[in-house]
């Protein structure tokens, strides 16, 4: 039987979840990831909890004496799972021997722990004895084996009074069967106990040195790189100082470059074009919802962002029609813009008006989302019945503008062929209790010519002033 050492505990571990894929935890190991396995962990806390698996647990997600355990886990930093992750995958040759022992934990492998694992050396590969007597032998035996031509001295009978310390004459005539002797199965037995305890002792401060010596060297150098969460972005910290260990975690440039805390509005661009989400969130335990430009976890509860979804936008975005990103300064006065081309409305003509007509204002033409504007608002909005919404427009705007807009196309000349573009706008603008500023109103036609229609309608939009 091959002997045991840590190389041979780490090779059948990884033959063992080769083979079973985590057993009972087939579900989250079959494919690993570092999410996978803490839900592992979590599963299998309450059911797999041996006196070895504790101090595995222990060491591995520090447990503190009278803290949640099964909190701890579930709140744990995923990177700390990398190491399982990298050595199920195969992907490091030398991991440290707590990672090890992790593994053995989930798949469920027996003997572990690895000193439980490294004392069955001492069943199957005593010392060798093959000049010892064994316990079968009689004392017949031994002397007629002394009487072989090449046989050893015979054995010189042993006192029983050695172990008092006292002295003993020996006599060259004793009768050999007379003389008391210790049997020497008893002494090997005796040596044999002593040596395995010395190997465990030894083992076992080896095993836990060797931890804390990792621990040690783990720490950031003040060559290595760190990263804080500052507010709403990661920063790099060079050189990690010690005395910050808690709030510092290993640098990731990924997550330095593209993870942020955002506000969101009912104009964010959720997703892209394809459908994959371009923001995640985290409900904290007050029910309100954070907002990140990537995937990753929370930096504050440590827990994973999740994709958006629309049901969460429904729910927590778009709750209130208006925009919360704009709102009503003591600067400056607030207008927003409603221009509708048939029954949508014209951005493009509201952005021109920005810049023109609007320009001393701070203007937005995105107060409601297009989303929220449903038939009703609309009519009430074209009326300037503003009834619905007095007392949240506001905290946002000191006056609404709302109007309409449409283009009409005819050719202009003969050689070379040319269009023109008429534009009729028409706006109102009222105060947030519904009044009409009648002096503040507009109704115009706008003409513009070129060689195509696009052309036209944009030599035509340049004209707008006041």
């Amino acid at each position: 039987m091959e002997r045991k050492t840590f190389q041979t505990y780490k090779k059948e571990i990884l033959e063992k979840y080769q083979e079973e894929k985590g057993g009972e935890v087939r579900s989250y190991l079959i494919d690993p990831t570092r999410k996978r396995i803490r839900e592992a962990c979590i599963f299998l806390f309450e059911k797999r909890n041996e006196k070895t698996d504790k101090e595995i647990l222990r060491r591995f997600f520090d447990f503190r004496e009278g803290e949640d355990q099964q909190q701890k886990i579930e709140n744990f930093h995923l990177n700390k799972f990398r190491p399982i992750d990298n050595f199920l995958k195969g992907k490091t040759k030398d991991p440290d021997n707590i990672c090890v022992e992790m593994v053995s934990w989930l798949i469920d492998f027996k003997p572990r722990s690895y000193t439980i694992y490294f004392s069955y050396n001492t069943m199957y590969y005593p010392a060798k004895k093959n000049n010892l007597p064994n316990s079968s032998n009689s004392k017949e035996s031994i002397l007629e084996k002394s009487n072989t031509p090449n046989s050893i001295e015979d054995p010189k009978p042993i006192p029983n009074d050695l172990d008092n310390g006292l002295s003993h004459n020996k006599n060259e005539d004793q009768d050999f069967e007379n003389s008391p002797q210790v049997n020497p199965p008893q002494l090997w037995k005796l040596l044999l106990t002593i040596t395995t305890i010395l190997i465990l002792i030894v083992t076992i401060t080896g095993y836990f040195l060797k931890d804390n010596i990792q621990l040690i060297t783990s720490l950031p150098s003040e060559e290595q790189r760190c990263m804080v969460w500052n507010e709403d972005h990661y920063e790099e910290v060079t050189p990690c100082p010690l005395e910050s260990l808690a709030r510092l975690q290993e640098y990731d440039k990924k997550l330095i470059d593209n993870f942020q805390k955002i506000e969101v509005n009912i104009n964010t661009q959720f997703f892209y074009q394809n459908g994959s989400p371009r923001i995640w969130y985290y409900k904290k335990p007050n029910g309100k919802i954070d907002y990140f430009t990537a995937n990753g976890f929370h930096p504050i509860f440590k827990k994973d962002v999740k994709p958006i979804s629309q049901h969460i936008i429904n729910k927590y975005v778009l709750k209130s029609p208006f925009n919360t990103s704009f709102l009503n300064t003591p600067e400056k006065e607030e207008l927003a813009l409603f221009i509708f081309r048939n029954d949508t409305l014209d951005l493009e003509i509201a952005k021109r008006l920005q810049k023109t007509l609007f320009s001393n204002y701070r203007s937005t033409p995105y107060l409601i989302a297009s989303k929220k504007l449903n038939p009703q608002i609309k009519e009430h909005l074209q009326q300037g019945d503003l009834s619905m919404y007095k007392s949240d427009m506001k905290k946002h705007i000191d006056y609404l503008c709302v109007g309409t807009v449409s283009y009409t196309y005819r050719e202009s000349g003969v050689k070379p062929k040319r269009f023109a573009c008429d534009i009729q706008l028409t706006y109102e603008i009222f105060d947030t209790q519904g009044n009409p500023e009648l002096d503040k109103s507009y109704s115009k036609t706008i003409t513009g010519s070129g060689f195509t229609k696009q052309e036209a309608q944009q030599n035509a939009l340049k004209k707008i002033t006041l």
